[in-house]
């Protein structure tokens, strides 16, 4: 089954992923770390006081692990809406920079290159604006040639005298003008 085009590479994926269950694995370590540390203290107490009467471990390390449990989800939670903001907001800080960016092209702006963070899957969309805006600023150098060239031809027709090099000169613009709507 073929994947589909998304924005982000697999890699980039696969690396929120990783994230995330790192900061999980984290979270289990840490939860596991308090958990042993209160048990082993109960347990070894009672150990010494045998008179208390117990019926299971469960009994004993129960109340512990539910102790253990909720701070450490509580971390991992905190961790994980830490790391999702932080996501967020870097990508929306990409995507309204690129919007920007757009929109300056929109409005004829083309002396600038288009700079997200190149770290990421964003320098693909960065490179593929920065070859378009490349390519407008190619097609306008040339239209202002032809312009330029249009604009002369058209001084020269001003001050023809003679019928056939008015004629000439028509012609040439004609050519010249078929030529720029077949590049345009």
């Amino acid at each position: 089954m073929k994947r589909k085009q998304y924005i982000t590479h697999k890699s980039y994926q696969r690396g929120v992923v990783l994230r995330i269950v790192l900061i999980c694995a984290i979270g289990l370590l840490i939860n596991l770390g308090i958990f042993n540390f209160l048990s082993y203290r109960e347990v070894e107490s009672l150990r010494w006081r045998m008179h208390i009467p117990v019926n299971t471990i469960g009994d004993i390390i129960g109340q512990y692990l539910i102790y253990s449990t909720i701070p450490s989800v509580a971390l991992v939670a905190i961790a994980l809406l830490i790391y999702f903001r932080h996501l967020i907001k870097n990508t929306d800080r990409m995507l309204y920079g690129l919007k920007n960016d757009i929109e300056k092209v929109a409005d004829g702006d083309l002396s600038f290159s288009v700079s997200l963070d190149k770290r990421d899957d964003f320098n693909n969309i960065s490179g593929g604006c920065n070859r378009m805006i490349g390519s407008f600023r190619d097609k306008f150098s040339a239209l202002k040639v032809k312009m330029h060239d249009i604009n002369g031809i058209l001084e020269d027709i001003e001050n023809v005298k003679d019928k056939q090099a008015l004629t000439q000169k028509t012609r040439l613009l004609i050519d010249t003008l078929e030529r720029l709507e077949k590049e345009v």
